[in-house]
């Protein structure tokens, strides 16, 4: 869905296993609130946090991600293939035992109080 909007200020989105995964091939995506929490404890092997995401996506420019809380994850946020000026603001992450923000690929993104 391009230029899409999801109003997530009363979701909890709990995952056991595996990453939330977010968008792929959309454009001016924005999610704005709500927490993800993946559920890893702060014993969990680094094999485990490398395999687990927070919100994930792929091909998607001009993302913007706020008032969000990602919690217990290996990567708070993951930027994969084609996600150039992405914006991650105004929101709270705690627990990211891999990367903070994941953008392999190097697009490049703006963070501001998180």
């Amino acid at each position: 869905v391009r230029n899409a909007r999801v109003d997530a200020s009363d979701a909890r989105m709990l995952y056991q296993r595996g990453s939330f995964v977010g968008t792929k091939n959309s454009g001016s995506f924005c999610l704005s609130g709500g927490v993800v929490d993946i559920g890893l404890s702060l014993s969990a092997s680094w094999e485990r946090y490398h395999g687990a995401h927070g919100p994930i996506f792929y091909d998607t420019p001009n993302a913007t991600i706020e008032n969000l809380a990602v919690l217990n994850a290996g990567d708070a946020i993951s930027f994969k293939n084609n996600n150039p000026n992405w914006v991650f603001r105004n929101s709270y992450v705690r627990n990211a035992g891999d990367d903070f923000v994941e953008s392999d690929r190097y697009s490049s993104g703006t963070v501001d109080n998180v």
